[in-house]
């Protein structure tokens, strides 16, 4: 079924509790999966085990949320999590098979080297791992679906607008501890993320760009273009 198709069919095509009419859309056959052994150790292979649904669905085309399967992924997850703790995917039956990168972090029972002293964040100046374009997710033509490739420029401004909202409400002494917070964990940075960090800042407020570039003795007028 196509996208253009879905849009007009006479069932909702994401709707679990329907099955799509094999008249119109035969099955496709797509392989076998076959379990050609007994567990050696059954806590090791069986009860350590943990699924994730939602991470073969990107690859056919739909995309958690769509549907109530979105929902019940969300929820087996959540169920994994809960049994066998949130770091249940470094367990050896968990596992990837082939090398990756992640910016993951900490959590109970983490028993890795949890990526040393690099930075957790992405992007970063530092060498990291870089999203890899050819896996992100492509723009869904649903109107009312979920999809984190969405809008990203827009969801910046928001958050940035949202921010210097929240600092125009404070009060001045609330505002002078703010700033004092941030330049004092700023400070601990190399130059050059303490000026984009400014430059953040000065979008959501002026003052707000200027009082901590103040603090950490950089002029704000010489990273932000005068209007």
């Amino acid at each position: 079924m196509s996208e253009e198709e879905a849009k007009t069919y006479h069932i909702n095509p994401f709707d679990v509790t329907k099955v799509w009419p094999h008249a119109d859309y035969p099955v496709i056959e797509v392989g076998e999966l076959e379990l050609n052994r007994n567990p050696e150790n059954y806590f090791a292979e069986v009860g350590a085990s943990g699924v994730r649904p939602e991470e073969c669905r990107s690859r056919h085309g739909l995309l958690a949320g769509q549907d109530a399967a979105g929902a019940a992924s969300s929820a087996i997850r959540m169920r994994t999590r809960y049994r066998i703790g949130v770091n249940y995917n470094l367990l050896p039956v968990n596992e990837p098979k082939c090398p990756f990168s992640t910016y993951n972090r900490d959590g109970s029972m983490r028993f890795n080297a949890n990526g040393g002293g690099s930075p957790n964040y992405e992007p970063n100046s530092f060498g990291g791992p870089t999203q890899e374009p050819k896996y992100v997710e492509r723009p869904t033509t649903y109107g009312t679906s979920t999809s984190a490739g969405s809008a990203t420029a827009s969801m910046t401004a928001t958050i940035t607008r949202s921010r210097g909202n929240l600092f125009r409400v404070m009060t001045p002494e609330q505002r002078k501890r703010l700033i004092g917070n941030i330049a004092a964990s700023l400070s601990q940075t190399p130059r050059h993320i303490q000026e984009r960090q400014l430059e953040h800042l000065y979008r959501a407020d002026p003052a707000y760009g200027e009082g901590v570039g103040k603090a950490l003795c950089i002029p704000v007028s010489e990273l932000v273009p005068a209007k």
